[in-house]
Formats: C-alpha cells, sequence, structure tokens
C-alpha cells in the first residue's frame, strides 16, 4: 500500500466499492474506478481465444449484417406508407406496429445469440406500460440489444442516429427520439419525450395490449462504466414526473469485460471473441414519485438510483460522462479515483 493511502488510514466497505478515510482527514474519499477495464490478465485459454477469434470474429461480423439487412428489408416492407417525420410523437399502434416490434424482438434476440448470449436470466420481469419511463444501468452496447429482444422500445438518441445505413431507418420505424445538440435551436430531450408522452395519453388503446406502443428506455448515467459503481444520473428521466421502471443488468464473463469504456480497437476484438457472455436481469419495483420528488427532481433521481445500487450491491459515486474525459478515467488505469466526501451522499430519503 502506498505511503499515501497509509497516512489517510483507510479501510474498505463492505462490498469493497468505496474506501473511506478516518475521521481526521476529511480532504478526499476513494472510489473504485467505474471507467477502468475489469478484463482478466493474460492466460493460456485467453491467448486461445484470440486465435480464435481471427475466424470467429468474421463470421460473426457476416452474419450478424446479414440478419441487419434482413430484418431491414422485411421492416421497411411492413412499414410502406407509414410517415416516419413525426412516428416518435405519433407513436404506432395495431397490427402493424405488432408485426414490426416482434421483427425487431426476434432480429435482436439471435443477434445476442450470434455474439455469445446463449444464457439470459430475467427476474421479476413484467408489462411495462407506456407511459412509463424505463431506466437502466449502461455498460455495453450490448445493453440496446437486449432492450430490442426484451420489448423493441424507443431509446434517445442522438440526430446522426439516423444517418447510420440500416440502423437509422430501423431506429425511425421504432420511434426513437432524435436529439440535436449541436443545433440550439432544436427542441430538447425533455420537451420531446415530454410530447411523446402526451400524445400516449391521448392513445384510445389498452396498455396491456399487445399492440401498444412500448416504454420510453433511458440510461440516465449518460455513458457506460463497468458496474462497480452507479454514476450520477441526469434528471430528464424524472422532470416528467411518470411513474419509474428501474431495471438493473450484470454480466458474467470469461477473460473479456463487455463494458465499452477505455476501448481500443483491439479489445473490441477481444470482446467479440467471447466464445460466450451471460446476462441477469433483474426488474424492480415500479417506482411511483411522491410529492415532494414530483417537484423535486434532483431527490427523485437519487432515490431510485440508491434503490437500483441496493439491489446491484454497488455505491452511487458523483462521477459523469465529464469526469471520464476531463480526467481521462477509462485511460489512466486507476484501480481508485478520488472524490469530496460529501460527493458519494444521497439526497432525501426514500419513502
Amino acid at each position: 500500500m502506498s505511503e499515501e493511502l497509509e497516512s489517510m488510514a483507510v479501510y474498505y466497505h463492505t462490498d469493497e466499492s468505496i474506501v473511506q478515510q478516518s475521521e481526521h482527514t476529511k480532504s478526499k474519499v476513494l472510489v473504485r474506478n467505474p471507467f477502468v477495464r475489469r478484463d482478466r490478465t493474460w492466460r493460456l485459454l485467453g491467448l486461445i481465444k484470440v486465435l480464435v477469434g481471427l475466424v470467429l470474429v468474421p463470421l460473426r461480423l457476416i452474419f450478424c449484417f446479414l440478419l441487419l439487412v434482413f430484418v431491414w428489408t422485411l421492416v421497411r416492407i411492413l412499414a410502406l406508407g407509414v410517415n416516419r417525420k413525426d412516428l416518435a410523437y405519433h407513436p404506432l399502434v395495431g397490427f402493424r406496429r405488432a408485426c414490426i416490434a416482434f421483427l425487431i424482438r426476434r432480429g435482436a434476440r439471435v443477434l445476442l445469440l450470434l455474439v455469445g448470449f446463449v444464457w439470459i436470466s430475467e427476474e421479476n420481469r413484467t408489462v411495462v406500460p407506456p407511459d412509463c419511463i424505463v431506466v437502466s444501468n449502461h455498460i455495453s452496447f450490448y445493453d440496446i440489444l437486449y432492450f430490442l429482444s426484451a420489448f423493441a422500445p424507443p431509446f434517445v438518441a442522438k440526430q446522426g442516429v439516423k444517418d447510420i445505413p440500416f440502423v437509422g431507418f430501423i431506429a425511425e420505424i421504432m420511434e426513437c427520439i432524435f436529439v440535436d445538440r449541436e443545433n440550439r435551436t432544436s427542441p430538447s430531450a425533455t420537451s420531446l419525450i415530454a410530447l411523446r408522452l402526451e400524445r400516449i395519453d391521448l392513445l384510445n388503446i389498452s396498455f396491456s395490449s399487445w399492440m401498444a406502443p412500448s416504454a420510453l428506455v433511458m440510461f440516465p448515467e449518460g455513458t457506460t462504466s463497468n458496474g462497480d459503481c452507479l454514476l450520477r444520473f441526469h434528471t430528464g428521466p424524472f422532470v416528467q414526473k411518470r411513474t419509474i421502471q428501474p431495471i438493473v443488468l450484470q454480466y458474467s464473463f470469461g477473460d473479456t469485460d463487455p463494458a465499452f469504456i477505455g476501448l481500443t480497437f483491439f479489445h473490441f476484438l477481444r470482446i467479440l471473441s467471447e466464445p460466450y457472455y451471460m446476462l441477469r436481469v433483474n426488474f424492480l419495483p415500479r417506482y411511483v414519485p411522491s410529492e415532494e420528488e414530483k417537484v423535486n427532481a434532483r431527490l427523485f433521481s437519487e432515490n431510485v438510483r440508491r434503490r437500483m445500487a441496493t439491489r446491484l450491491n454497488c455505491t452511487p459515486v458523483d462521477l459523469s460522462y465529464r469526469d471520464r474525459v476531463g480526467r481521462k478515467l477509462s485511460r489512466c488505469g486507476l484501480e481508485f479515483v478520488s472524490l469530496h466526501p460529501d460527493t458519494t451522499s444521497i439526497v432525501g430519503t426514500e419513502d
């Protein structure tokens, strides 16, 4: 242990996710770096996986591309005559919407199989009504594939996603909300989400119907992490004053962490070379905001975050995408990073 840590008389918390200091030193708190990769140290089996990956990765990419084109073609046929310009705010309902969702769900599940997800465990799964907002921790691109396979929901995406071949069209049909962050005169994500929810409220359809639109899925952390901590939540999903459906994702892996952090081209190849991954998904009870939380979005978000952190057995920390980029936490390789002591506290209390 370094002299700096010895002088601070640190000790480990029971979940090993946070290192705190003794009473006589209040200058800083060390927390586990949520942006550092957790790949296993090199061993013979890992080297064999990389060598096998020289054949496996091209095959996976080819089959994934062919599947994407196949699904795109069928969705394109089903979407003939649909006005995509305002689809995010006038959700598609009925038999055609159900067929498109079915194709996307099945296609996403096959994609997950192709990249190694032979086992996905879902605990306490329930039907999520479209007037709720689903919030989840964010670890990997595979998170999106899981939600697509579960109920083909819309997401909040960058405007540039529309320009991605094949993917952009499917995202539009899925009723994704596109935000142009570079154009300050364009509507904000908050206002666009509110508009969609208002239109859903006006729909004369049973929310339990298989032809109803899907609930919006959001990742309030705003970036990916390795899952050791829960990052600071943006308040976007919570200012809507809607019931929240928290969902937590946990990955098990052999040699290569599936988290999309600190990625290089070599890391990406290692992720695709991993023979299989396992994913555990837990649907937490829906969270209905109190009157106090409806007027205090930060309190609302922190209470939901605490509930999710408890289920994940991890610690909420006051780190965000800005810290990841500004402090280069994905590249530094540090196991722990420093915070001010008061930034790890939870705002408010849970009802």
